[in-house]
């Protein structure tokens, strides 16, 4: 997989780009482009390889505060993982934002960025839904 775009962005610290560029790479490499997430299959079958790569681009670039591991990290050590993340629209519903709603900026939350719930399928659905996922997908590490 060429992963220079994605570097390209990062490094010029083009979030939101980065952002889907990392969401049609995961997509590309799981042969899921038409369908647009990954399911629970997926997910297990990802390459730990590109998976590495695709964390470590956006930890270096972000200096450590966006990537897979970062949010890893959160969810491990914190019960309201959505919310420490700032994926959280209404935390009494418990929704998630809209992606365009995302914030792109290094200003967002500690492991707010890589947009995994969108990659791991979960949409606008409730949050109930994303510790199931989110442990499947952090546990390829």
């Amino acid at each position: 997989m060429d992963y220079r775009n994605l570097r390209q962005l990062l490094s010029a610290q083009n979030w939101k780009d980065a952002d889907k560029e990392t969401y049609s790479l995961m997509l590309k490499i799981s042969e899921r482009e038409n369908v647009c997430w990954l399911d629970d299959g997926d997910i297990r079958k990802f390459p730990r390889y590109d998976l590495h790569i695709i964390n470590q681009l956006w930890v270096k670039y972000s200096d450590g505060k966006f990537g897979f591991s970062i949010q890893k990290q959160i969810l491990q050590n914190h019960q309201q993982f959505t919310a420490r993340c700032g994926w959280i629209e209404n935390l009494a519903k418990n929704e998630l934002i809209k992606y365009e709603d995302y914030n792109f900026t290094l200003d967002a939350n500690k492991g707010h960025l890589p947009s995994t719930p969108r990659i791991v399928g979960l949409g606008l659905r409730n949050t109930n839904e994303i510790t199931h996922r989110l442990n499947i997908f952090y546990s390829r590490y």
